[in-house]
């Protein structure tokens, strides 16, 4: 914002002609550190901090709520795991500050489930796997399906006339009983 600036003066060899100036207020350069936030997918989202930067002040009894900062990230509690994450982006208002924001990234951490699955053999017959299994600890967001690939671990030196084969997922040595 500008401001017009006069003046007058009383000098009796001069014929002083003074043109208008402006004085213009510029605004207060600052940054913003916005603080990188992470959730696990399906859990509700965690909110995003900032504050202001160390070595940048505001002018008088302004506070950081004054400088109507609003923060964006395009995430959802049904937002993919990507490595690289959702960017946070900040937009504000107050026109007196010049505000410089820092980068920050909105992390969705993976959902741990544990899924176990129960097959039962005949002692000489070839294995035969259903793929069936259950989630005993954790569960899938929403519609989410995931797909399970087994890998069977064989033992055939089993001096025994019916196994029953426990397999684990994440390949678990198998525990066999009688």
């Amino acid at each position: 914002q500008g401001y017009e600036i006069s003046a007058t003066c009383s000098a009796t060899n001069y014929d002083i002609v003074f043109k208008t100036g402006v004085y213009t207020i510029i605004p207060r350069p600052i940054v913003v550190k916005i603080y990188n936030t992470s959730s696990v997918y399906g859990e509700e989202l965690s909110n995003i901090a900032y504050e202001l930067s160390n070595g940048y002040q505001l002018v008088g009894s302004d506070t950081v709520e004054d400088l109507s900062i609003e923060l964006n990230c395009d995430v959802t509690t049904e937002s993919s795991v990507k490595s690289v994450g959702y960017d946070i982006t900040a937009t504000y208002t107050n026109l007196n500050y010049d505000i410089d924001f820092t980068t920050a990234k909105y992390m969705i951490e993976p959902r741990e489930i544990h899924i176990t699955t129960i097959q039962t053999g005949i002692y000489g017959n070839r294995p035969i796997l259903d793929y069936t299994y259950t989630i005993n600890e954790g569960s899938l967001v929403g519609n989410d399906i995931i797909n399970v690939t087994f890998t069977f671990l064989r033992k055939y030196f089993i001096i025994v006339m019916v196994i029953k084969y426990e397999f684990w997922w994440k390949f678990k040595k198998i525990k066999k009983t009688s």
